[in-house]
This record gives C-alpha cells, sequence and structure tokens, in this order.
C-alpha cells in the first residue's frame, strides 16, 4: 500500500488558546485524524474554535463549553451528539494546554488514555501516562513537581517539527527569497492586540524608516489565521497603505505599500516561516511566537506594551474579571497586572527557558518615537544581532534532539 494512502490514525487533542491550536494541535494533523477538544480559558482569542471548523485540518471539533460539560459533568450538549464524539479506553488524549484537570477527569470518567506535553501536576499524575518534555528544564521541573522520572520522555519540540514541515515545502526557499526585508512585525492573535499594536508599530516604523535615511523600509507581517485580513487591510488603509499585488481569497502573500513602507502579509504556515527568516530583525510581542523565532535563529525585540495593561490576557483572577458584565472588572484588572508584571523577570520565550535576558525585551508605556529608538539601537548594530543568534542558537539546539513526537504517540496508538 501507498504512505500517502495508510489511514491516519485517531488521535484526541486537548488544546486552548491560539499558540496551542494554530502550532501544536495543527501540526499534529499532518500525521495523525485528530479530534480537537477545545477548553474555556482566558487566554483564548475566542476565534479557535471557528478556526478550527473553518481549516477542515481536524476531524471533529468541540467547542470550550462542551467539553467543559463532557468533563466535569459527563453531560453531552447537543453538538456533542451530533458530532458523535466518543471517549473510550481505546482512545489517546494528548494534552497540549489549558487546565491539566479537563484531561484527568475525561481520564477518571471515560478511562481514556492521556499523554501531556510539557504541563504536569501531583495531583493529576494517577491520570497520565506519559510526559513529553523538549529539554532537561522542563524535565527537572516536573520532577520538582513529584511526577516519577519514568514518565518524564525527552522529545523534539514540536514547534521545530512544524517549522521543518514548512521547510521542506518546495516554496520554502522561492518565498525566502523574495521576501528578504528590513523588519518582521507580529502582532499577535487577538484582535484587541492587534488593533492598539498595528497603528503604534506604523508610527515607529515611519520614524525608524527617517532615522535610517532609506527611501522605504520593507516589513514582513505573518497574519494569524485567527486575525481576519479584513482587518489589517483596515489598519494598513487607516496609516494610508494601499495594496499593490494578492488576492484576499488566494493570496499568500499581500503587498501594502505608501511613500515610507512597503508591508507584505504573510497568510499560509510557508510564507510566515520564510517571511521571519528572510527578515534581518524581528518586533514580536509575548508567546509562541518567540519560540518560533528563536528556533529561527533571528534576533527579535520582543515589546509588552502596558498602555492598556487590562487588554492582557491573564489566568486567574485577573483573568476572571474579563468576564464582568459592562466592563466593570477593567479597573481592578488594569491594577493587578500592573502589580503583577513587576514580579515577572522575563516575558520573552527564550529569556524564559535560559532564565537570562537572550533577547531585549522592551517593557512598559512608550512612545512611537521611544519604540523607534529601540529597534534603531538593534538594527544598526550587527555585532549584536549576531550575538543575538548565536546564543538562540546554542540554547535551541536541544530543543530539536530526540524521536519525533509522532514516532512516540504512534506507539500508542
Amino acid at each position: 500500500m501507498r504512505q500517502d494512502t495508510i489511514p491516519k490514525k485517531r488521535l484526541k487533542v486537548i488544546a486552548n488558546s491560539p499558540g496551542e491550536v494554530l502550532t501544536w494541535a495543527t501540526i499534529l494533523t499532518n500525521w495523525f485524524d485528530v479530534e480537537l477538544l477545545l477548553t474555556p480559558c482566558p487566554f483564548a482569542s475566542g476565534r479557535e474554535f471557528d478556526y478550527a471548523l473553518r481549516a477542515g485540518s481536524f476531524h471533529k471539533v468541540s467547542p470550550p463549553w462542551s467539553t467543559f460539560k463532557l468533563a466535569l459533568l459527563g453531560r453531552r450538549d447537543k453538538y456533542l451528539r451530533e458530532e458523535e464524539l466518543e471517549l473510550t479506553e481505546d482512545d489517546l488524549l494528548l494534552h497540549l494546554g489549558g487546565d491539566l484537570a479537563y484531561s484527568a477527569l475525561l481520564a477518571k470518567r471515560y478511562r481514556v488514555r492521556v499523554i501531556s506535553y510539557i504541563w504536569g501536576r501531583r495531583s493529576w499524575d494517577k491520570y497520565i501516562q506519559l510526559y513529553i518534555v523538549y529539554s532537561q528544564a522542563q524535565r527537572e521541573e516536573l520532577l520538582r513537581r513529584g511526577i516519577p522520572a519514568d514518565k518524564i520522555l525527552k522529545a523534539r519540540d514540536l514547534v521545530w517539527e512544524g517549522i521543518e514541515l514548512a521547510q521542506n515545502s518546495p516554496q520554502y526557499e522561492s518565498f525566502r527569497s523574495s521576501l528578504v526585508a528590513d523588519l518582521g512585525v507580529m502582532c499577535g492573535s487577538r484582535e484587541r492586540e492587534v488593533k492598539y499594536l498595528i497603528p503604534l508599530v506604523l508610527r515607529s516604523l515611519e520614524i525608524l524608516r527617517r532615522r535610517l535615511s532609506l527611501s522605504r523600509l520593507t516589513i514582513n507581517l505573518p497574519l494569524s489565521p485567527l486575525i481576519p485580513v479584513e482587518l489589517i487591510e483596515r489598519l494598513l488603509s487607516e496609516a494610508g497603505l494601499e495594496r499593490v499585488s494578492g488576492e484576499h481569497s488566494e493570496g499568500d502573500v499581500l503587498t501594502y505599500n505608501n511613500e515610507a513602507l512597503e508591508i507584505r502579509v504573510l497568510r499560509s504556515p510557508v510564507s510566515r516561516y520564510a517571511g521571519i527568516s528572510a527578515s534581518r530583525l524581528i518586533l514580536t510581542i509575548p508567546g509562541t511566537k518567540t519560540h518560533e523565532v528563536a528556533h529561527l535563529g533571528k534576533p527579535m525585540l520582543v515589546i509588552l506594551p502596558l498602555h492598556k495593561p487590562e487588554e492582557i490576557p491573564v489566568g486567574g483572577l485577573p483573568g476572571l474579571l474579563d468576564f464582568l458584565p459592562f466592563n466593570l472588572g477593567k479597573p481592578l484588572k488594569r491594577m493587578l497586572i500592573l502589580k503583577m508584571e513587576r514580579r515577572f523577570k522575563y516575558v520573552a520565550l527564550p529569556n524564559i527557558l535560559a532564565n537570562k535576558e537572550i533577547v531585549p525585551e522592551f517593557r512598559g508605556r512608550f512612545s512611537p518615537e521611544e519604540l523607534a529608538t529601540a529597534l534603531e539601537r538593534l538594527i544598526t548594530s550587527p555585532e549584536k544581532l549576531s550575538e543575538i543568534t548565536q546564543n538562540l542558537q546554542e540554547i535551541y539546539s536541544e530543543f530539536k534532539d530526540g524521536p519525533s513526537i509522532k514516532e512516540i504517540l504512534s506507539t500508542y496508538l
């Protein structure tokens, strides 16, 4: 039987927010017939369910509150009955993100076998068969939490496996050669982030272009599938940029120009990673994005604007304040976020994983001029850019070693 005619094995996956759904869960659909169970989460964009249905790569999708009722109440709502999502002891459930309690309760109630990617808690350990990590630091953290050593297995980072899939595409190198740019800009997967950040960043880029005495600054802008292209086009149009190439319905790359800037909006995983790789410097906010950029060895400036801290997604009590009606929770959340932010030494994943500053962070309230200055300081220092790349390559080499997650999961299916 030819390889491409072999049916994919069925895998159930729990995920919660943009990073887990767009990267980890989507990558798995290349190898498995994935049934995606979304969970309620303050970090979610609210568009994960619609994206998963629209993408067509998931066999079945359970919306967040359906998964909640299934796990905590043992109750199937109308949607799940129609979809006939079954859970039995023959099923394998991979926990990618969200509260581990959901996977543990499903294991307890339906006897499904559970493997957790990175996450672990001693209180739920008896329901988890295996923990997969991609670094020694993650292994040590699980051991510190009381997870038995013989249940922890080192594998290759799933994000890196997704990047390799894109790099192996026939279009990757042609994209990479055509998308050489001064900067890459990654503004997130939540509309409220994009609506605020794009105008701020565009003003900074125009200032930077004048300071560098360039006729035009070229920018790659990888677009999250959770962000409507119409929103980006409106924001760019308001800044005086017009679309000069590419079509909404088909184009992997949409190009927008004005006198100062050329912006390429990148819409596919292949053009996304090629565009990141072809950019001299990346400007990004925290999240999985910083992990992807680091895997590609690209220097970055990670910004955390605190002009509207109440819009930052967080867990715990501050996250619950988002659900109060009439924005009643916003003033309290603003105060809590500003206090919490000072407790975090780092917000960029490369810095968190290394427990030291590998990539520069720019946090707080800042003007477009101040952001342009931070970018100018980096982009005019080839030595600093080279140093960042070298440090990222040294740290991330560990994450690319070990067996493939595809191989590990296949032994359980």
